[in-house]
């Protein structure tokens, strides 16, 4: 079993420096704080009950604790994590990035993303330390979320108005309330615009580019002019697809992605997306906690952040489209 010496004893530091890390971190520097929380990480040590009801001080220590399996190598988080840091730091806050919970550590505040449903969210609550959710929730916790049913129901608005009838979704394939958000957002749009629903028109998939591609001659096998999907990776896998098959965009088929990631500029043509307000969520999520912490006894704090559509080469508007007819 892993002791405070051994911990110590790997950061060459003396014990009582580590003690002094759990029960009175405000004596303790905030960088060597971080390492010393790291390393009891990695070397799995549990401080004891007696020690953890001793700690009753602000260490200016937030965790971010992720879920996502995908975090670490999707940009989307990459860049949401970024935004978090920086908001703590400009605010006297550090930061640790945990992937999963499994163990308690001492700090201020704790900011969560990629829960899922099945997760236990009232483990958050039990361990009585101010917590906030990256996605709504039902139970009386923080959050912090995007407009997925609207970020979905614009782009699929816009390609209506751009007169696209043919219309095909691409959605995550995850038992998530946020990936039932965007299918309703575009079968909402559909409904308003008085254009059936055709549910072979949905289709479901991993959130890669590789995805993307395989998707797509399931989809093209009835002729959309569109598709709409849910994500950045997707939609660049389409626009892969669609050139292997010699298919051009946007004249034979418009798509529109979600996310509005650096990615999207890479790509040949630059997709067309829903951008969602990364650095300002992660603001969000940092502010709401920031606030929680000082002030504990405020009723429940959730916001849904607006999404907006970021026109680039993969959608034809309609002058351009009557153009091309002419």
């Amino acid at each position: 079993m892993t002791t405070l010496k051994d911990v110590a004893k790997s950061l060459n530091i003396s014990a009582m420096t580590v003690s002094r890390a759990i029960n009175d971190p405000k004596r303790v520097n905030k960088d060597l704080l971080v390492k010393i929380y790291e390393e009891m990480e990695r070397l799995n040590y549990r401080p004891n009950q007696a020690a953890r009801a001793l700690v009753n001080q602000k260490t200016g220590i937030i965790q971010v604790v992720i879920y996502n399996k995908l975090s670490g190598t999707d940009i989307y988080f990459v860049y949401l994590i970024s935004s978090i840091i920086d908001y703590l730091s400009k605010n006297n806050y550090s930061a640790i990035i945990k992937h999963g919970y499994d163990k308690f550590y001492n700090c201020d505040g704790m900011i969560v993303i990629g829960l899922s449903q099945g997760d236990d969210i009232e483990m958050f609550k039990k361990i009585d330390i101010p917590t906030v959710l990256f996605g709504k929730t039902e139970q009386n916790v923080d959050y912090v979320d995007i407009n997925n049913h609207q970020g979905t129901y614009l782009a699929t608005n816009y390609l209506i108005q751009n007169k696209y009838k043919n219309i095909a979704f691409i959605a995550i394939d995850e038992d998530e309330p946020f990936c039932q958000e965007r299918i309703d957002g575009y079968i909402k749009a559909l409904k308003d615009n008085k254009i059936v629903i055709k549910k072979e028109m949905i289709f479901c998939t991993n959130n890669t580019i590789e995805a993307g591609q395989n998707v797509f001659n399931d989809m093209w096998k009835y002729k959309p002019d569109a598709v709409v999907c849910s994500t950045d990776l997707i939609g660049l896998g389409i626009i892969e697809g669609a050139k292997r098959n010699n298919i051009r965009i946007p004249q034979e088929l418009a798509i529109i992605g979600f996310d509005g990631v650096y990615l999207n500029q890479v790509s040949i043509p630059r997709l067309t997306t829903i951008r969602q307000p990364i650095y300002e969520l992660g603001e969000k999520l940092a502010s709401t906690l920031i606030s929680r912490i000082k002030n504990p006894d405020l009723e429940q704090q959730t916001s849904i952040l607006d999404l907006t559509l970021q026109k680039e080469d993969t959608v034809l508007e309609i002058d351009t489209k009557e153009g091309n007819l002419l």
